[in-house]
């Protein structure tokens, strides 16, 4: 059962770090984001600057044995601010936002394909939460863990390509 664990514990970590990674790329469209869900510009650039460092860092402490909980409440606190998000975005239909959760990579609006990420991203982390003791992360073959990293990291890049179509489609079709 710990093998579940550790998968969680790294797909978090990977999706995160890549989602911060790819913040730090496209700063400025982020900072835009910001901007266009209503904070402040003084805000928005502080948070364009500050919010990628604090998704690569929480990710890195998810993968840090006695640090994992400080890294899940944080993960946990961010996906609740998303969750948030998307909800006042669905609500605004008057007003379309990029969403910028991987950057530039995906473009898609704020909205239901938010809302449903991060749901499930939740949904990843509810087993890490009840998880007390340690996952036995640091047990793992170094080989599984790069494998498990990869995975990860193809099923963000599955998503992206998925929401590629999906708003190339929306496109043609006008909406």
């Amino acid at each position: 059962m710990n093998e579940l664990y550790i998968l969680l514990q790294v797909f978090l970590a990977t999706v995160f770090a890549f989602s911060g990674i790819a913040k730090l790329a496209s700063r400025f469209s982020f900072y835009e984001t910001l901007l266009a869900i209503g904070l402040k510009d003084s805000y928005a650039k502080l948070g364009s600057r500050a919010f990628p460092f604090v998704e690569i860092a929480s990710a890195a402490l998810l993968l840090v044995e006695p640090l994992r909980l400080a890294g899940e409440a944080i993960l946990l606190c961010m996906l609740a601010g998303f969750i948030i998000i998307s909800i006042r975005a669905m609500r605004a239909k008057d007003k379309q936002v990029d969403c910028q959760c991987f950057g530039d990579l995906v473009e898609e609006p704020l909205g239901t394909a938010t809302l449903i990420r991060s749901i499930v991203l939740v949904a990843c982390m509810i087993p890490l939460l009840l998880q007390g003791e340690a996952t036995g992360l640091y047990r793992m073959a170094a080989m599984d863990v790069i494998a498990t990293v990869f995975c990860s990291f193809g099923i963000v890049m599955i998503y992206a390509i998925a929401a590629a179509f999906r708003y190339r489609y929306r496109i043609a079709k006008g909406r």
